[in-house]
């Protein structure tokens, strides 16, 4: 019954991503001269493998459901190992893309009418128009209301790398033999579904300011 709950839980997470317009991860990320194809390109690749990183994340709770039914046979290692490795191998790709895309923000500056119109954006009205969650655009906010690229996407790591560590947790019992916790799987959940709210929130700012 709780794996049930947590796999009823994802689910309507799925449902409300596809739902939601224009649902991309960190995309219209204001991009650099004289780097902008480059920018565009880690951006998608990032948020790419970003996706299906999560992608891979929800085979895993599947199999953990399937186990969780199956009292003869149990999780199947095989599926659940295949599921996290792929999971983590695509974080790493999405880490590597967008520490690539710091990088490059490092080396030089986004035009002045940008910045200035992330400072003077309407963060609050947009929560209202969509009906977004004020606590996620509030950390968004935190960043974008100074203009703050460089903290943005440091955040952005910071929040991959502790998916990251806790993906290794979960794959080191699988390797085992081991049934990961309902626990550590609510806890990788959560910190995706931040993640991806960050990220989309983010794509919905830049894509105003671009208008």
């Amino acid at each position: 019954m709780k794996r049930t709950k947590i796999s009823l839980l994802a689910t309507f997470f799925v449902f409300g991503i596809i739902n939601l317009n224009g649902a991309w991860w960190a995309n219209g990320f204001p991009c650099p001269y004289p780097f902008d194809s480059q920018c565009e390109s880690l951006v998608a690749q990032g948020a790419s493998s970003f996706l299906q990183s999560f992608s891979n994340f929800y085979l895993l709770l599947n199999e953990s459901e399937l186990g969780s039914e199956n009292e003869t046979t149990g999780l199947n290692f095989v599926k659940a190992n295949s599921s996290i490795e792929n999971t983590l191998n695509n974080l790493v790709t999405s880490r590597e893309n967008l520490s690539q895309l710091l990088s490059l923000l490092k080396k030089s500056t986004v035009e002045s009418t940008t910045i200035q119109k992330l400072r003077s954006f309407n963060y609050e009205a947009l929560v209202t128009t969509r009906n977004l969650h004020p606590m996620v655009m509030d950390r968004l906010k935190c960043f974008l209301y100074r203009g703050d690229l460089n903290g943005f996407l440091e955040e952005i790591l910071s929040d991959l790398d502790s998916i990251i560590t806790h993906s290794i947790k979960i794959q080191d019992s699988i390797q085992n033999n081991k049934i990961p916790s309902l626990d550590d799987l609510r806890e990788l959940f959560q910190e995706f579904s931040d993640c991806m709210l960050f990220g989309y929130y983010a794509s919905l700012v830049f894509s105003e300011i671009k208008e």
